[in-house]
């Protein structure tokens, strides 16, 4: 019995190093999901800084206008991509937060379990100890002592 219970605190140790390392992770992905948004956001803010700079300047030439429509149209692309990335984070953001119930829900399990087998454990071995106490007492008893 007491190497089950040695077993079931490895077993629990082992569950919550499971459930810190997931929480980890989910960390790390909010902030790489923070980062992608503020680099969405710059992409945005760019382009629309671009944008109200071309309604205000009025008057271009051919080559100037044709620059800034490829600018324009790569900080789209640039921005697709990102919308593309964040997307994708959220998804794995999603992903780890539901790993990291499933792996608390296993740790409480665990837990749960090898308190109701050292509960036995020491019910057992208080049981054990009154048994030699009253095998002790009897001895005592039968020679005359007590």
């Amino acid at each position: 019995m007491k190497r089950k219970v040695k077993l079931l605190k490895l077993l629990s140790w082992y569950k919550k190093l499971q459930e810190e390392n997931c929480k980890v992770r989910v960390y790390y992905a909010r902030a790489n999901l923070q980062k992608l948004l503020e680099e969405k956001n710059l992409i945005e803010e760019e382009y629309k800084e671009s944008s109200e700079y071309l309604e205000s300047k009025g008057s271009f030439n051919g080559e100037e206008f044709r620059a800034w429509l490829n600018y324009l149209q790569v900080l789209l692309e640039f921005k697709e991509i990102a919308d593309n990335k964040v997307q994708m984070q959220k998804e794995i953001l999603e992903k780890l937060k539901e790993e990291l119930q499933s792996l608390h829900r296993e740790k409480r399990l665990v837990e749960r379990f090898t308190e109701k087998v050292l509960f036995r454990f020491n019910m057992e071995e208080y049981k054990r100890a009154i048994k030699e106490l009253d095998e002790l007492t009897l001895l005592r008893k039968g020679r005359g002592l007590a």
